[in-house]
Parts: C-alpha cells; sequence; structure tokens
C-alpha cells in the first residue's frame, strides 16, 4: 500500500495540489497523511501551552473538513487517511517524517501568484524539493487535473538511467496510458546520447516513449519550451542527477522555470544506482 503525505495549510491552493495528487491514485489503496505544521515563537510556558492547545482544536476541526471534502470528490476511494499536526519548520518535518514512516510520495501545491500572476514556488516548497528522500509532485496554484497524455522526462545523461529509478514514473505511464517523452539538453561540447540506446529500452520497453535532444545553454528553457510544444501534461526529473538537478533548480534557473512553473513537476527519488 502506497505512503502518501500532504502538506497542508488548509488553503484553496493546498487543497488543489492535494485533489491533484490524489486523482492519480484514487483508484488505488493507498495511505494518505495530512501534515499541518506550526511555529509559534516562545512567549512563556503558560502561554505557548494555551496556544498550542488552540491551535490543535483548529486543526483538527480543518483536518476533518478536509477529509471529508477529499472523500466527496473521489466517492469510493480506498484512501486510509490520517493527519499530523506537528510544530516545528515545514521543511525539516517533512524531511523527518518521510524518513521515519518510509513515505512513498509527497504532494505540496506551489506558494501564490507574483505581481504578474505568475505561478511561484515558495522557499518552504523549494527547500523540501531539494532534500526529501522520495519522489515529490510539486503542484502549480490552479492546477486543474486531466488524464496526463505525455510527461516529459528531462535527462542529463541516459547511461545514469536503471529500472529502479524510473520504476514509479513507469507505473503511472502504464496505469494511465501516458507516452514518456525522452529529453535531453546539451550544450556543443556535450553529447550524451549512447550509441545504441538499449538502456533507454530496459527501462522503458512496456510504455509508449520517444528520444528527443537539443543543443542549449539554458537548460531550464529549453525544458519548458520543449514540454510548451509538445503539449505535455507534466514534467518528470531524476533528483539524483545532482549537476542537471541544480542546473534546473538554481535559485537562478528556477525564476526562469520553476518559480514560475505552468506544468506540475514530478521529482523521482532512488537510492538505486
Amino acid at each position: 500500500m502506497k505512503k502518501l503525505l500532504i502538506p497542508t495549510d488548509f488553503s484553496d491552493n493546498a487543497y488543489n495540489a492535494a485533489l491533484y495528487g490524489l486523482a492519480l491514485f484514487w483508484k488505488e489503496e493507498c495511505e494518505v497523511i495530512l501534515l499541518n505544521t506550526y511555529n509559534i515563537p516562545y512567549t512563556g510556558h503558560d502561554v505557548l501551552v494555551s496556544r498550542n492547545n488552540a491551535i490543535g482544536l483548529d486543526s483538527k476541526k480543518a483536518f476533518k473538513e478536509l477529509i471529508d471534502k477529499i472523500n466527496n470528490q473521489f466517492v469510493g476511494n480506498k484512501f486510509h487517511f490520517k493527519s499530523e499536526f506537528i510544530h516545528g519548520e515545514l521543511p525539516a518535518v517533512v524531511d523527518d517524517f518521510v524518513t521515519e514512516n518510509e513515505i512513498d510520495q509527497v504532494i505540496m501545491g506551489t506558494q501564490g501568484a507574483s505581481g504578474l500572476k505568475k505561478v511561484l514556488i515558495g522557499s518552504n516548497t523549494a527547500s523540501v524539493m531539494s532534500n526529501v528522500l522520495c519522489d515529490l509532485l510539486v503542484v502549480p496554484e490552479n492546477s486543474v487535473f486531466n488524464v496526463p497524455k505525455r510527461i516529459v522526462l528531462a535527462v542529463d545523461d541516459y547511461l545514469d538511467l536503471n529500472q529502479g529509478k524510473v520504476s514509479s514514473l513507469v507505473s503511472l505511464s502504464e496505469h494511465f496510458d501516458i507516452e514518456i517523452l525522452l529529453f535531453h539538453v546539451t550544450d556543443v561540447t556535450d553529447n550524451k546520447i549512447p550509441a545504441d540506446l538499449d538502456i533507454i529500452y530496459k527501462c522503458f520497453s512496456g510504455v509508449k516513449h520517444s528520444v528527443h535532444s537539443i543543443n542549449s545553454e539554458n537548460v531550464a528553457s529549453a525544458v519548458e519550451e520543449f514540454a510548451k510544444v509538445e503539449s505535455a501534461d507534466m514534467v518528470a526529473v531524476l533528483h539524483d542527477q545532482k549537476n542537471f538537478f541544480e542546473k534546473l533548480f538554481h535559485k537562478s534557473v528556477t525564476k526562469e522555470m520553476l518559480y514560475h512553473a505552468a506544468l506540475p513537476i514530478l521529482v523521482l527519488h532512488s537510492e538505486i544506482s
């Protein structure tokens, strides 16, 4: 049974992210953990206890309302809900919770919009994205779920691929009959597409897939443009291709692509090498 962790502040944005992510799993039996964190400055023991109790009661009520709303959206689901109310900064709490509870995937929303109405990934989500030790689905604000048909998998080095690293993506593809578009961005001095594509065949032989490459100095913009041209529904990236991951998610690049992400981003994490 899959374990899904969904951090929430009970906002409309967090609720929308939960609906989007759960739509990918709603016919499966899953343990769904809803996580709310809080952080109160210390003002004396008695006051702190009183505030914690009050916030805890509000959170308990909000959890119940959220679970009821989700169940109304997914009638007949096989979700087993749990709620967690934990003191601490969200990224640290998520990291610890994932490690201690063997979470399969975290589902998070992005954080609001700029004056230009572009979707922003907040610092909390960016921090979780960089450090969490499981798959992570980041859902931009106002995303509307449609059954995905095409996912762009941005790859630095195809020789780094193995079946363990992409197993969750392949499972998703098999479930929804999704085409995987493997996309490699290279500069003029770099060519990491192998002469034969046996490794790709081994990883994706059971699903529809195609291989693409482009020369570009701007990795993030190239991925974003390719996904747009190919009418992709999601972008996936391997967390453990560190240099490439940092090119995509480094703050200066993120402003171009991920802080203004238009598509959900699936970060695949695997310690299998």
